[in-house]
C-alpha cells in the first residue's frame, strides 16, 4: 500500500535558502530567504525517494501580509505551480505570516528518483518561507503484477509463443514491468529469439502479452526450454507469483521411435473391482534379428504376457497387452500402479531403447473417501499455524503481523498479540513462521519469525518507512502468554530475542534502498572489512526472507533462513550462503529459552554465541517450510528454486549446494546461471562434494514454488499414509506425499486444485491442516470410513475426495 509521503523542506538540498527555526513549522523548522538581499532568488531540490504512483501534491508555505515573493515547483523539467504568494504592497509595516497550503498538482504519476525543484524569488521582504512537499497518494492500494501462467508449450514451426502477464488490483494508474528471457536448454539465437524490454499497463488495461520468436530449424532436437521472468515494475504496483514462466520447445523434425507403445484411448485404466484395459506395441522401423521387450509390473497392477518378441518378419504387427488392477483390502482412494519395460536385440538400433514407464489408473473398490472441509475461515493471510499440545487451541500467524487464537473450533474476537508495528509487511516479507513451546503451558511460550522494522522505521518514509521495500533484518522472538487471560493473550512487555539480536537499524546496509536490483549495494550484516555480525538475519531481498519454526524431538528449536538474495537475477552476494559464519540460506538450531547454539550441533565451536555454533546445515536459497522426522528428530526441507528445479533436502551438517548446485534427482547439478561466479569456479576445482536432494521435481512438470508439509504421524487416515510426507506447491496447486520403501522414494497425488496453501501439518486429531492464505482459511482433510456417496472423481489425483465446502480453494498467488 502506498503511503503520504512528506518531504520537510529543511531536509532539501539548499541554494541561497536558509533554516530557520520555527515553533509552528511541520517539523520545527523552515526554509527562508529573509536576512539577505530583497529580490533574492533561492532553490531546495530533492530526488523523490517515495513509492512510484499517482498523488495529488501539496506545498506548505507562509504568505506574509507584505510583498509580492513568488513560489515555483517543477517534477524534473516540467513546472507544476507558479504562484505569487500575497501581493498587499508594503502597507505599513504589517509583518505578521499566515500559515497555507497549496495543491499544485492532482493525480499525477510521481516516480521512485524523480528530481523536484523549488524556487523561491523574494520581493519586497516577503522572504518565500517553505515548511514541506506532501504527496497524497490518489490510490493507495497497488496494481499487482504476475504471469498469466509458469508452464507453457510451443511447436517449433509456430513461429511465436505468447506469455500474458495479468493485472489486478488497482487498474487505475499506469505501471510498467520489464521482463527478459534466459536460455536454458534451448540456445538463444538457434532456438528461439532472446527477448527483453518493458511492458506498460494504460489506466484501465488488465492483461497483456510478451511475444517471445520461436526459430523453426532443420535440425532433430529433444524438448528443448528457456525461461522468462518479470521483474521491477515501476509505479504504484508490486509483482505476484508466478514471476518465472519455463517454455519448452517441441521440435517438429519428429523421427520414428525405434519401439512404438499406444495406449487405448489415450490412457490405461483399470477397476479393483474387475474388467481389464489394454495397449499395445509394434515396433518402428525393421529389425535384422528378434526385439524381445520384458515387462514388470508393480504390486498394484497385472498383465497377461511378461514378454513379446518381434522378428523381422511381424515387426510392423501390433502387440496387444491386457493390463488388469490387484484387486486389495486397502483403503487406497483412486490411485495408479506403474508397467516398465525393457528392450533387448542383437540388432544395436534397439537394444536397450528407452520406453517410459506406463503409468496405469486404478479405481479403488474399497469403502472409505476424504473429506476436505472448512475448518476456520475469516483471517487475514494466514501464514503459518502450530497447536497447544493438548489439541484445544490454535494459534495463526497472519502475514501482517497479528497473531490469533482457534480455541474449540472458534476464532477468538481479541487478537493474541499484535506485533504489525515491528513486521515488515511487503512482498513475500511479513510474519511467516510460528511455533508453540511442546510443554506448553507450563513453559506459555510462542515463538515468531518474521522480517523486521527496526524502531527507526516508524520516523522514515519510502523505502525506509514501515512496511517498505528497503533493505531489512529478521527476528525470531519469544512471547509470554498471560496465564491471567488463560494463555489466550500476550503478556505485556514479555518479548524476548531469540534470533536477530543484531538485526538492528544501523547494521542494515542500506535501509532506504532495495538490493533485489542492485548488485552495487554491499550485503547487510558484514562489515567494510568483510567480517560476518554475530546474530543478524538478513533479508536484502523483498523475499527469501526468515521461514518456518518447527520444535524437534528433543525440545531444540529449528530456524529457517533464506539467502535474503535478489530472487530474480544472480545476485553475488549469494554466495555468502557457503559461509558457515554467516547466517544467510541455513538451518539453525537453537535453545529455545537463550537462543544459544546447542554444543551437538555439526559446528559448534565452543561458543554458543558464535553464529556457526547455531548452524545445523547450510546451502539453502529459500527454505520456507520444513519439517521434522520425529523418528530422527531430521529436518526435511523443501527448499524454494529458481528457474528450474524444487528440493526436498535433509542431513544433519550437510551443504545442499546453493548457489552453485541446484536440483537433480540422484545427482547434484551445477546451478547453470551461478556457475560463472569465480566463487563458483573456485568451489568446483576444490573437490568439496554437495548432498543430494532427496527428492527434486522439475519446472518443466509445473513445479514453480515448494511447500513443504509434514510426515503424517495421525492414526485416523488408512495405514498406507503412515509415514507419508506431504507437500505442496504454490504454483501448480497440488499436494502430493512421498513413501519411502526400501531405500526408495516414491512420490504420489493426493489432491489438485487445492491453491494457496503456506503450511500443512498434521493436526493433534489425526486430521491434515492446510493455511490457505489466499482465502483466509485453515482447511482440513478428514477420512471418513463409511462414506459412499457423493464422492466426485478428482481426475488425476489418487483419491476421491467428497467436498462438505462450497470453497474450489483456486491458487491465490500472492506469496
Amino acid at each position: 500500500m502506498v503511503e503520504t509521503f512528506i518531504v520537510e523542506a529543511e531536509s532539501m538540498s539548499l541554494d541561497t535558502y536558509r533554516i530557520e527555526a520555527n515553533g509552528s513549522a511541520s517539523g520545527g523548522e523552515l526554509i527562508s530567504l529573509a536576512g539577505g538581499w530583497i529580490f533574492q532568488t533561492g532553490t531546495a531540490s530533492f530526488s523523490f525517494e517515495g513509492a512510484s504512483g499517482e498523488y495529488d501534491i501539496v506545498v506548505g508555505y507562509y504568505d506574509e501580509n507584505d510583498g509580492i515573493s513568488r513560489l515555483e515547483v517543477k517534477q524534473n523539467d516540467n513546472v507544476l505551480d507558479s504562484w505569487r504568494l500575497n501581493r498587499n504592497f508594503p502597507s505599513g509595516g504589517a509583518n505578521s505570516t499566515t500559515a497555507t497550503t497549496r495543491e499544485i498538482a492532482a493525480g499525477i504519476t510521481v516516480n521512485q528518483g524523480d528530481n523536484f525543484t523549488l524556487t523561491g524569488r523574494e520581493r519586497w521582504f516577503e522572504p518565500a518561507r517553505v515548511d514541506y512537499l506532501e504527496f497524497i497518494p490518489v490510490n493507495s492500494e497497488p496494481s499487482i503484477l504476475a504471469l498469466g501462467n509458469s508452464i507453457f508449450t510451443v511447436n517449433e514451426a509456430a513461429g511465436t509463443v505468447d506469455i500474458p502477464v495479468v493485472r489486478t488490483g488497482n487498474l487505475q494508474q499506469t505501471v510498467s514491468v520489464n521482463y527478459q528471457t534466459f536460455a536454458e536448454t534451448a540456445i538463444a539465437g538457434e532456438d528461439f529469439t532472446a527477448t527483453e524490454g518493458t511492458l506498460t499497463f494504460a489506466p484501465g488495461e488488465s492483461s497483456q502479452n510478451i511475444t517471445v520468436p520461436i526459430i523453426d530449424d532443420e535440425t532433430v532436437d529433444p524438448e528443448e526450454t528457456f525461461s522468462l521472468t518479470i521483474d521491477s515494475v515501476t509505479g504504484n504496483g508490486t509483482l505476484d507469483a508466478p514471476r518465472t514462466a519455463r517454455i519448452t520447445i517441441n521440435d517438429n523434425e519428429t523421427p520414428v521411435d525405434a519401439v512404438i507403445l499406444e495406449e487405448t484411448e489415450s490412457n490405461t485404466q483399470v477397476s479393483e473391482a474387475g474388467g481389464s484395459d489394454s495397449y499395445s506395441i509394434t515396433l518402428g522401423s525393421q529389425p535384422n534379428s528378434n526385439v524381445t521387450v520384458d515387462i514388470t509390473t508393480d504390486d498394484q497392477v497385472s498383465t497377461d504376457v511378461a514378454t513379446l518378441t518381434f522378428t523381422p518378419d511381424n515387426w510392423n504387427e501390433a502387440q496387444t497387452v491386457s493390463v488388469s488392477a490387484i484387486d486389495d483390502d486397502l483403503q487406497e482412494g483412486n490411485h495408479q500402479g506403474t508397467i516398465s519395460h525393457s528392450v533387448s536385440s542383437e540388432d544395436n538400433t534397439f537394444d536397450g531403447f528407452t520406453l517410459e514407464d506406463l503409468a496405469v489408473d486404478i479405481l479403488d473398490n474399497d469403502l472409505g473417501a476424504f473429506v476436505l472441509e472448512t475448518f476456520a475461515s475469516g483471517l487475514n493471510q494466514p501464514t503459518a499455524i502450530d497447536w497447544t499440545p493438548n489439541g484445544e487451541s490454535l494459534f495463526v500467524a497472519q502475514q501482517i503481523g497479528i497473531v490469533r487464537l482457534i480455541e474449540n473450533g472458534s476464532l477468538a474476537a481479541t487478537p493474541f498479540i499484535d506485533i504489525s508495528e515491528q513486521v515488515n509487511n511487503t512482498r513475500d516479507r511479513g510474519l511467516l513462521g510460528l511455533a508453540v513451546h511442546p510443554d506448553f503451558p507450563n513453559q506459555p511460550y510462542v515463538y515468531l519469525a518474521f522480517t523486521y522494522d527496526p524502531p527507526e522505521a516508524q520516523g522514515n518514509t519510502g523505502l525506509a518507512g514501515p512496511d517498505g521495500n528497503g533493505n531489512r533484518p529478521s527476528r525470531v522472538i519469544r512471547i509470554e502468554a498471560d496465564p491471567s487471560t488463560d494463555f489466550t493473550t500476550a503478556l505485556p512487555n514479555s518479548e524476548v530475542v531469540i534470533a536477530g539480536a543484531n538485526s538492528t537499524w544501523e547494521n542494515i546496509s542500506r535501509p532506504d534502498a532495495n538490493s533485489t536490483n542492485d548488485f552495487d549495494i554491499p550485503p547487510s550484516g558484514i562489515t567494510p572489512e568483510g567480517e560476518n555480525i554475530q546474530d543478524y538475519l538478513a533479508t536484502d531481498s523483498e523475499s527469501h526472507s526468515v521461514g518456518a519454526l518447527r520444535f524437534g524431538t528433543d525440545g531444540s528449536l529449528f530456524i529457517s533462513n533464506g539467502d535474503g538474495t535478489s530472487y530474480n537475477q544472480v545476485d553475488p552476494r549469494s554466495v555468502r550462503v557457503q559461509d558457515i559464519d554467516n547466517l544467510s540460506g541455513k538451518i539453525l538450531r537453537v535453545d529455545p529459552l537463550t537462543g544459544d547454539g546447542l554444543s551437538d550441533n555439526p559446528f559448534y565451536d565452543g561458543n554458543p554465541d558464535s553464529n556457526r555454533s547455531k548452524v545445523y546445515s547450510y546451502g539453502l536459497r529459500n527454505p520456507f517450510r520444513f519439517t521434522i522426522d520425529p523418528d530422527t528428530n531430521e529436518p526435511y526441507i523443501g527448499d524454494v528454486g529458481w528457474k528450474t528445479w524444487e528440493e526436498i533436502n535433509t542431513g544433519a551438517g550437510a551443504n545442499f549446494g546453493w548457489p552453485y548446485y541446484e536440483g537433480g534427482n540422484e545427482e547434484s547439478l551445477q546451478q547453470n546461471e551461478y556457475q560463472t561466479l569465480p566463487e563458483a569456479q573456485a568451489f568446483y576445482e576444490s573437490g568439496e562434494s554437495v548432498t543430494t536432494p532427496l527428492y527434486a521435481r522439475n519446472h518443466s512438470d509445473g513445479a514453480v514454488a515448494i511447500i513443504m508439509g509434514d510426515f503424517y504421524t495421525g492414526d485416523t487416515f488408512p495405514d498406507v499414509y503412515d509415514d507419508a510426507l506431504f507437500f505442496s506447491d504454490f504454483g501448480d496447486s497440488t499436494v502430493r506425499y512421498l513413501t519411502f520403501e526400501n531405500g526408495n522414494v516414491e512420490v504420489n497425488t493426493f489432491q489438485d486444485n487445492v491453491g494457496g496453501l503456506t503450511q500443512i501439518s498434521t493436526g493433534p486429531d489425526g486430521n491434515l491442516y492446510g493455511v490457505n492464505r489466499g482465502t483466509g482459511e485453515i482447511i482440513s482433510w478428514s477420512f471418513d470410513p463409511t462414506q459412499s456417496g457423493n464422492i466426485i472423481d478428482a481426475g488425476e489425483q489418487n483419491l476421491t475426495i467428497a467436498r462438505t465446502a462450497q470453497n474450489d480453494f483456486l491458487l491465490a498467488q500472492s506469496f
